[in-house]
């Protein structure tokens, strides 16, 4: 048990270091062979161990960030913050999977599936990914295929498949060279497994080439600046930053505006910490740079329902703004933070925020573009661009330039960053739009319909870029029908539970001294 133990920590190890901030993806290709070559022989409960052993050792290396991003975001001790590491990564990960890690180990017994490993096995990986992402609050950080991002033709399949048609691909291939290490298995079933995962590599890298290969996507051209003032207001909404860093934003908006003459300028979630309805002066200094220029403004910041104040309802938005400082329409967003934004379990006093009024926020309800004039902005905030289904439905409401606010602060220098980057930036292939993300203290960027980093403000440093980008009305297979293909795997893997009663081996097809795992 010890050697399958050992095992599996090195494969949650490889699992991790394909991220940022080491990013070796290539290790992807082959950091689940570790796992299952551990799971091969082992009893379903030693499965359900192995896999939350993983699960939690994997989620260490891909949020080393967390507990002290989460101590620093509620102003507690690092204990806390380990605490809710380890209650996250048992609850939001682990079940998911110890459930793909016990179900490996009861049908790689079946020596009827030995020669489909590559097809079976990605599937029930992708169904445990789909589980982790919908069930409870929803999970979706770093699933496999996001350690693909930058292997630009290999994630071109999310336009049909989302994040789940990468995780296919690289999972198959785990699975066949685990089998492959395996000598109880026929040297010809061997082979064929290792030709599906790559028929299957080679398919996807075909379909990446051709839609690289394609004339540019057509739309109406837009400049839009984004805006970096790399400030930090903190975790918390402290009275004396009220109104604070305005004028950061306006100068390097001034500057845009007098430079490359954007039609849009975008700020980051939080860059205004203000009531912006309730200020006429803050309104009239923006108006004072805006005006004349024609360019609208997007721009996180708070908002209420406008109610009596020990009963109002509080929201996190992001606001088009029109160059008189008018509002012209509102995003209120949608996924709130657990714990962070609202409170399931209000009781729990040790995760009372000071002055919570202001953030513990009511979720929005409407879940279309910031519009006005003919534009249409799909408007996520932070976390909200691990969602693709809220990206999705605002594009089938006619978005045609997707936005991604976020205040990514709190967590520090880490390698938060460029993963949540990574990550939203799948969202512009799935649906074919340029995506503009704005970050307080970065990593601000434009990411093009075929998700390459077109621009770029790196992290901690204060700046603009303006980029023009196309406003494209086309929609995607994966933007129309969603996680169809991720589906159809969930429902595969419940098929072979159902139907399939593991049958060893006959000692014909038995090849060599055993499983590499015995």
């Amino acid at each position: 048990m010890m050697r399958r133990a050992a095992l599996t920590v090195a494969s949650a190890a490889l699992y991790a270091a394909a991220f940022p901030p080491l990013a070796l993806r290539a290790l992807a290709w082959v950091a689940l062979v570790p796992l299952l070559v551990a799971l091969r022989g082992a009893s379903v409960r030693a499965a359900l161990g192995l896999g939350t052993l993983w699960a939690v050792v994997a989620a260490e290396g891909v949020g080393t960030w967390f507990a002290t991003g989460v101590a620093r975001y509620y102003d507690r001790p690092l204990a806390l913050g380990a605490f809710c590491f380890a209650a996250v990564a048992l609850i939001l990960a682990a079940p998911f999977y110890a459930a793909f890690a016990a179900t490996y180990a009861h049908l790689v017994r079946d020596s009827r599936l030995r020669a489909l490993d590559a097809l079976w096995v990605p599937a029930a990986w992708v169904a445990s990914e789909l589980a982790r992402a919908r069930f409870l609050v929803g999970n979706p950080w770093a699933l496999l295929g996001y350690a693909q991002i930058g292997w630009t033709p290999l994630v071109q399949i999310a336009d049909v498949t989302g994040v789940y048609g990468v995780t296919f691909v690289v999972a198959a291939a785990n699975a066949a060279i685990a089998a492959s290490l395996d000598r109880s298995i026929a040297a010809h079933v061997r082979r064929r497994g290792l030709a599906i995962a790559t028929a299957l590599a080679v398919a996807t890298l075909a379909y990446g080439a051709v839609a690289l290969g394609r004339a540019p996507l057509d739309g109406l051209p837009l400049d839009v600046a984004i805006v970096q003032a790399s400030t930090d207001v903190g975790a918390t909404w402290r009275p004396e930053l009220y109104g604070a860093h305005l004028d950061d934003y306006l100068q390097l908006s001034d500057a845009a505006l007098r430079g490359e003459h954007p039609d849009v300028v975008v700020w980051p979630e939080s860059a205004i910490t203000f009531f912006l309805e309730d200020e006429p002066e803050y309104r009239a200094a923006i108006a004072r740079v805006f005006r004349g220029s024609g360019a609208q403004l997007i721009a996180g910041g708070p908002a209420h329902d406008g109610g009596d104040p020990a009963h109002a309802r509080y929201f996190n938005s992001a606001f088009l703004i029109d160059s008189d400082a008018s509002v012209l329409d509102r995003y209120d967003k949608v996924r709130l933070v657990p714990f962070g934004e609202y409170f399931p379990l209000p009781e729990l006093e040790p995760l009372r925020r000071r002055f919570a009024a202001t953030r513990t926020f009511t979720p929005g309800t409407r879940r279309a573009p910031l519009a006005h004039g003919g534009r249409a902005f799909g408007t996520v905030i932070c976390f909200e661009a691990m969602y693709p289904e809220l990206v999705s439905e605002q594009v089938v409401h006619g978005a045609t330039l997707l936005v991604n606010v976020t205040n990514d602060a709190w967590m520090g220098d880490t390698s938060f960053a460029p993963l949540h980057l990574a990550i939203a930036s799948l969202r512009a292939v799935e649906s074919r739009r340029y995506l503009v993300r704005a970050a307080a203290t970065g990593i601000s960027a434009v990411i093009d319909p075929f998700g390459r980093v077109v621009a770029e403000i790196p992290a901690f440093t204060r700046g603009e870029r303006t980029v023009r980008v196309r406003a494209i009305a086309a929609t995607t297979f994966y933007t129309r029908r969603g996680d169809v293909f991720a589906l159809a795997c969930a429902l595969a893997t419940a098929a072979l539970l159902m139907l399939v009663r593991p049958r060893p081996a006959s000692s014909s097809a038995v090849r060599g001294t055993g499983a590499v795992a015995a």
